[in-house]
C-alpha cells in the first residue's frame, strides 16, 4: 500500500483509536483548568466545533462501489475527473483503482473502463481541453500512470521508471510536460515527461525524504514545488516522521533544477501544495507528532512569495485537526480541506477553510456534518470548487471507508450567514450601542444587518466570521438579529437574540425560593417553583444549562396564592430580577453563568466553586421572554438553589419610589471583639459592651438597625444594598438576611465551611423599624455589614430624586490576567494587582453603557490567582473606605456582587490589600 494511502488510513484509524482516550484527556484537562480557576472563569463552554447549519458546500451522488476518493482535477466548471479505488469483491474486501468523470459539474459521475492491474489512484491532474493523468500504484507493488486525451472517456497506461513504488501526485504544465512525485524503495522521487507520457524518467531523488505527497507547478512552468515528509532516524521505511521537507524547483534553460529548499519541524507531514504564480505557493499538512501522539491541535500552514526560497508560517483555525489538500487560484485566494476531530461529539468530520489575503488569515466554511475526511480540493475559479474524500465508519476496533464523498460549491463555499453570538447582546431602547456579531459567511460588499425589522447602521465586515454594527432604536423586548449576504439571510436561533432594555425602579421583596435542583425536594417547592426539582446540572460531567421562570412567582406556593397579600415578581412588567444563587454538591471546580433567556451566553461568570463547596452569590439579570433566565454549569455536576430578592420594573421617576441612592461604602456593623473596624456612634451597634463584640451563636438572630445609621436617612428607605461578610466561622453554616419583624424565610444569603471568611451582596427590604435581621444556622460566626446604597419610598424626603436601573446581559469590561489565560485583550490585560495597589476601570462608554450620566454600576467582581489572604474594596475615587467587597484565603477564586458609584471621569477604583491577585469585572447594569 502506498505511503499516502497508508498515512491517511493510519491517520484515520488513529483518530478513532484515540477517541475514548482523547475524551478522557479533554475532561481531565477541563478539570485542571477549573481547579486552577485561572481559565475557567473566563472560558466559554467547550464547543463541538464550528456551526455547519448553513453550508455553501453540497454533497453529490457517488457510485455505491466507490470506497475511497483521493484526488480530483477539473478541465472546466463542467468537466472533472476524480480518482481513488472501488470495491470489486465485498466478500474478500478486494478493491482496485477507479476513476469518476463528470461532464455536468458534478450532478452525475460515470466510471470508465481502466487498464487492468491498478490497485488504487492517489492523484490526478488535467490540462488543456481534454488531457488528464492519474497516478497511484498497481497490484504488483509498483507505481502506475494512466492518461486520457478525451476528457476521461478512455484511459491508457504509460511506462514508469523502475524502482518507483508509488506515485502520489502529478502536475502537468501542458499536454506534453508533466511531473509526478512519490516514493522509491529508499527515498522520495520526482518523475518527469516531456513527450506527453510516452517516456517518464527520474528527474530527482530526494534522499532526505521518506516520500513526496504532492506537487504543484505554476502556469508559466518556471517553478514547481513538491512537499512530503522527512526521514525518521535515518530510516525511510519508518512511518512516523519528525520533520517535513519542501522541495522546490527553479528554471534552468528548458529543464527544471531540483533541490531540497526547506525543512520544517512544526508538522509531521506536508500533504498538499498549490502554486498560483511563479512566486506564490501554499502548503498544508498536520500538526507536530500527529501520528506519534495525536494531540488534534490545529496544523500549520506554510506560504511563500518568492518561489520557495523562504516560507512564512501561520496556524489553521482551532477547529481544524489535519489538512490534506490546498487549491489556490490567485496569490491571495486559497481553499484547503481536511478534517476536524470534535472532542464533544467524539467524531471526525470534514473541514474546509478559506483565505483571501494570501494565507495570513483563514476562516472556516460550512460543510455537511457527516463523519468524513476530505483528501483533495480543486477550485476552477473563485466560485466553482470541488472537494473529495471518504465517508468513514468508526467502530471500537478502528475505522473503515464506506464510500466516496464529493462536495461541490458554485458560490465560493460561502452559504447563508449564520449568527453564533453578539457582544453585547442587550442594550437600551434608544439604540446607539456598537455590537460585534460572530458567525459564519459574512462575505461580500452587500452584507446587511437587521435588528428585528429595523436596519442597523455602520455595518462593517471585519472578516468572514466577524462584523460590527450600530444598534438602531427599538421597543423593549427581544428581537432576532438577521445578517444578509449575497446568498440570503441567516435563520433565527437562540444565539442571535438582542434584548432591548428600559430603565426601571426597584421593588424589594422578602426573599423566597423559586428553584432547587437537589433531589428529594428539600425546599418543599411546588407549582412553577418545582420545575427544577431533582434536576442536578451536569450529571455525567458534561456542561448543562437550565431555564428558570421568575415572572409570575410568589412566596406562597399554593395554587390559590394571592399576589396582593403575598407579593412576588409580577407576570408582566418586570424587566430584571435580583437573585441569590447558591451552588452546592459540586463534583468539580467550575462556575455558573446566569443570563437572560433568548440571547447567547455571555463571556462572564456569576458564581465560582470548588468540589464539595456550598457557596452563594447575588446576581442581577434582565428577564428574557416570559420572565425566564438561564443558568449554565461549566464543569462536573452541581445543584443550584435560586432565591428571589426583588425585581425592577418601569415606573415614573417623579414619585421617588424604588429609586436608588448610592453612598460611599459605609460599615454599620462588625460583631468581632475589640472593634477592629474602629466604629463609633450608631455604626458601633454590633460592638457589644466595652467592645466585647456580638458574635452570632448557632441558631441566633442579630438585629441590625439601618435607617438613621451613619450616612443613611432616618426614614423613607424601602431597601438597602449591603455587602455582608462572615468570618471566624466555627462550623459549616449559612446566613439569612430579611426585614426585621417578619418570619425568617426559606432562603439563604451566605453559605460557608468552617474557617472561611467570605462575603456576598445582599439587597433586602427594611422592616417597619428600619432594620434587618441576620440569622446564623450553625456554629459561631462574626458578621460585618457594609452599606453600598439604598432605595427610597414614594414618600421619601430625600433631596435627590435618585436613579433608575437599566439592566444588560453580563458583559466583561476588565480582566487583569494575560490574554493567554483570559482569552481576551482589554485595558486591564496584564495589570495584576499587587499588595496595597489600586486599578482604575473605565465603565462609562463600555458595552451598552452611555458615555456620560452613569451614577452607579452593578458588577460581578471576581478575584483569582490569589497569593495571600486578602480583601478587595471597590469604590468611586479617592482613598479606599473602611469597607470590603470580597474576602479570600490564598489560592481561592471568589466572586461577589458589587454596586458602586462612578467617578466624574466614568471609572471605578479597585483596591487589593495583600499579596497579588487578578481581577475580573463583569457589568450587569447601571443606575442613571
Amino acid at each position: 500500500m502506498d505511503r499516502l494511502k497508508l498515512m491517511r488510513k493510519r491517520s484515520r484509524d488513529r483518530l478513532v483509536e484515540q477517541l475514548s482516550a482523547c475524551v478522557l484527556h479533554w475532561l481531565a484537562a477541563m478539570s485542571l483548568l477549573s481547579l486552577s480557576l485561572l481559565v475557567s472563569i473566563a472560558a466559554m463552554p467547550p464547543t463541538s466545533g464550528f456551526s455547519q447549519s448553513s453550508t455553501g458546500w453540497n454533497s453529490q451522488s457517488v457510485p455505491s462501489t466507490m470506497t475511497d476518493i483521493y484526488g480530483i482535477s477539473c478541465l472546466s466548471t463542467s468537466v472533472c475527473v476524480a480518482v481513488g479505488d472501488q470495491m470489486i469483491s465485498p466478500s474478500t474486501g478486494t478493491t482496485n483503482g477507479a476513476v469518476l468523470v463528470t461532464s455536468d459539474g458534478g450532478t452525475t459521475w460515470a466510471t470508465p473502463t481502466l487498464p487492468s492491474g491498478v490497485l488504487t489512484f492517489y492523484g490526478v491532474n488535467c490540462v488543456g481541453s481534454s488531457n488528464c493523468w492519474a497516478v497511484g500504484e498497481n497490484t504488483s507493488g509498483t507505481a502506475t500512470i494512466v492518461e486520457t486525451s478525451d476528457s476521461g472517456s478512455t484511459w491508457a497506461s504509460q511506462p514508469v521508471s523502475s524502482g518507483v513504488a508509488v506515485l502520489n501526485s502529478v502536475a502537468c504544465l501542458s499536454t506534453t510536460s508533466c511531473f509526478a512525485v512519490g516514493r522509491s524503495a529508499q527515498s522520495g522521487v520526482v518523475l518527469s515527461t516531456s513527450d506527453g507520457g510516452t517516456t517518464w524518467g527520474t528527474a530527482y531523488t530526494a534522499s532526505k525524504t521518506s516520500g513526496l505527497n504532492s506537487i504543484s507547478c505554476n502556469a508559466s512552468g518556471s517553478v514547481c514545488v513538491a512537499v512530503g515528509a522527512g526521514v525518521y532516524n535515518g530510516n525511510p521505511a519508518t512511518y512516523y516522521n519528525d520533520g517535513v521537507v519542501l522541495v522546490g524547483t527553479a528554471s534552468s534553460g528548458s529543464a527544471l533544477s531540483w533541490s531540497t529548499a526547506y525543512t520544517e519541524t512544526t508538522a509531521t507531514d506536508l500533504l498538499g501544495v498549490s502554486c498560483s504564480t511563479a512566486t506564490n505557493c501554499t502548503a498544508v499538512g498536520d500538526s507536530p507528532n500527529f501520528h506519534v501522539a495525536p494531540s488534534f491541535t490545529n496544523p500549520t500552514i506554510f506560504t511563500t512569495s518568492n518561489g520557495g526560497s523562504t516560507w512564512s508560517v501561520t496556524k489553521a483555525p482551532s477547529d481544524v485537526s489535519v489538512l490534506d489538500s490546498v487549491s489556490c487560484f490567485s496569490s491571495t485566494v486559497c481553499f484547503a480541506g481536511g478534517a476536524y476531530y470534535s472532542s464533544a461529539t467524539a467524531k471526525v468530520q470534514p473541514v474546509i477553510i478559506n483565505t483571501s489575503d494570501g494565507g495570513i488569515d483563514w476562516y472556516l466554511q460550512g460543510v455537511p456534518t457527516t463523519s468524513d475526511l476530505l483528501s483533495s480540493i480543486w477550485c476552477v475559479n473563485s466560485s466553482d470548487c470541488f472537494a473529495v474524500g471518504d465517508v468513514i465508519t468508526q467502530t471500537s476496533s478502528g475505522s473503515s471507508s464506506t464510500g466516496g464523498l464529493i462536495l461541490t460549491t458554485t458560490d465560493g463555499g460561502w452559504g447563508l450567514p449564520v449568527v453564533t453570538g453578539l457582544t453585547p447582546s442587550s442594550g437600551p431602547t434608544a439604540g446607539g450601542t456598537q455590537v460585534t456579531i460572530q458567525g459564519e459567511d459574512f462575505i461580500g460588499t452587500s452584507v446587511t444587518v437587521d435588528f428585528g425589522t429595523t436596519p442597523a447602521s455602520n455595518v462593517t465586515v471585519v472578516n468572514p466570521s466577524t462584523l460590527t454594527a450600530t444598534v438602531p432604536a427599538g421597543a423593549a423586548g427581544l428581537v432576532d438579529v438577521i445578517v444578509t449576504n449575497s446568498v440570503g439571510s441567516s435563520s433565527s436561533s437562540s444565539a442571535d437574540g438582542y434584548l432591548y432594555t428600559t430603565p426601571g425602579v426597584y421593588n424589594p421583596l422578602t426573599p423566597y425560593r423559586v428553584c432547587d435542583t437537589r433531589s428529594g425536594n428539600p425546599s418543599s417547592l411546588s407549582g412553577v417553583d418545582a420545575t427544577c426539582n431533582g434536576h442536578t446540572l451536569g450529571l455525567g460531567s458534561t456542561p448543562e444549562e437550565i431555564s428558570v421562570t421568575v415572572s409570575g412567582t410568589y412566596p406562597c406556593t399554593t395554587l390559590s396564592c394571592n399576589p396582593t397579600t403575598s407579593p412576588g415578581v409580577p407576570s408582566t412588567g418586570a424587566t430584571s430580577v435580583v437573585l441569590n444563587i447558591t451552588a452546592t454538591n459540586p463534583t468539580n471546580a467550575g462556575f455558573l453563568t446566569v443570563w437572560p433567556y433568548g440571547v447567547a451566553m455571555p463571556l462572564a461568570s456569576s458564581l465560582n466553586f470548588v468540589p464539595n463547596q456550598t457557596v452563594a452569590n447575588l446576581v442581577q439579570v434582565p428577564l428574557g421572554p416570559s420572565g425566564v433566565v438561564n443558568i449554565y454549569n461549566y464543569s462536573g455536576s452541581v445543584d443550584v438553589i435560586v432565591d428571589v430578592e426583588g425585581w425592577v420594573g418601569s415606573s415614573s421617576s417623579s414619585t421617588g419610589g424604588g429609586m436608588f441612592h448610592s453612598i460611599t461604602p459605609t460599615r454599620i456593623c462588625d460583631t468581632r471583639p475589640d472593634n477592629p473596624s474602629h466604629l463609633s456612634g450608631s455604626a458601633a451597634q454590633c460592638n457589644g459592651s466595652n467592645n466585647s463584640g456580638a458574635t452570632l451563636k448557632a441558631g441566633s438572630t442579630l438585629p441590625v438597625q439601618v435607617s438613621g445609621v451613619a450616612l443613611l436617612p432616618t426614614s423613607g428607605i424601602t431597601a438597602v444594598v449591603l455587602n455582608v461578610t462572615v468570618t471566624d466561622t466555627a462550623a459549616m453554616s449559612y446566613l439569612s438576611v430579611w426585614p426585621s419583624g417578619l418570619t425568617k424565610p426559606t432562603a439563604s444569603n451566605l453559605n460557608w465551611t468552617a474557617g472561611k471568611t467570605l462575603a456576598n451582596g445582599v439587597i433586602v427590604p427594611l422592616g417597619t423599624n428600619g432594620g434587618i435581621s441576620i440569622y446564623n444556622n450553625s456554629g459561631s460566626a462574626d458578621v460585618v455589614v457594609d452599606v453600598e446604597g439604598y432605595f427610597t419610598s414614594s414618600s421619601s424626603s430625600s433631596a435627590s430624586p435618585g436613579y433608575q436601573f437599566t439592566p444588560i446581559s453580563p458583559y466583561r469590561v476588565c480582566d487583569t490576567r494575560p490574554t493567554s489565560l483570559s482569552g481576551i485583550t482589554d485595558g486591564c490585560t496584564g495589570h495584576t494587582l499587587g499588595a496595597k495597589s489600586t486599578l482604575s476601570v473605565q465603565v462609562e462608554g463600555t458595552a451598552s453603557l452611555p458615555a456620560t450620566g452613569v451614577a452607579s454600576v452593578v458588577l460581578n467582581v471576581t478575584v483569582t490567582g490569589t497569593t495571600a489572604n486578602s480583601y478587595l474594596t471597590v469604590f468611586p475615587q479617592g482613598t479606599p473606605p473602611t469597607a470590603s467587597n470580597l474576602n479570600w484565603t490564598a489560592g481561592e477564586t471568589v466572586p461577589n456582587f458589587v454596586t458602586v458609584g462612578v467617578s466624574s471621569s466614568g471609572d471605578i477604583v479597585v483596591y487589593n490589600y495583600s499579596g497579588s491577585v487578578n481581577v475580573v469585572v463583569d457589568v450587569v447594569g447601571w443606575y442613571s
